[in-house]
């Protein structure tokens, strides 16, 4: 015999946007060492994930909401600059290899 679900209540003042500060970490110590062009992004990905917090501290979470989607945008924009910068230093690398008269 099932059991019947109970619906599981968030206490009020809780919840689930998540703040990508982790990740704007991670992605702003990649960025200082393999591609300084993109650490502002970085920083204001650490800005907006600190927004989050404090927006769902205050109860504004329809303002969290979108620092939570603002953070997440910059921490992709960051990945793929420092991808493109890195497939452009390996070429870069690989012709000057290539071509050095030594």
């Amino acid at each position: 015999m099932e059991m019947p679900k109970e619906d599981k209540v968030l206490p009020e003042g809780t919840n689930n946007i998540p703040n990508y500060s982790v990740r704007s970490t991670i992605v702003t110590l990649f960025c200082f060492l393999l591609s300084p062009i993109c650490l502002p992004l970085g920083v204001a990905a650490l800005i907006y994930s600190n927004k989050v917090d404090m927006m769902l501290k205050s109860g504004d979470s329809a303002s969290a909401c979108q620092a939570s989607k603002t953070a997440q945008m910059l921490v992709k924009l960051c990945w793929v600059c420092i991808i493109i910068t890195g497939c452009l230093a390996f070429f870069l690398l690989f012709y000057l290899i290539g071509h050095s008269d030594i």
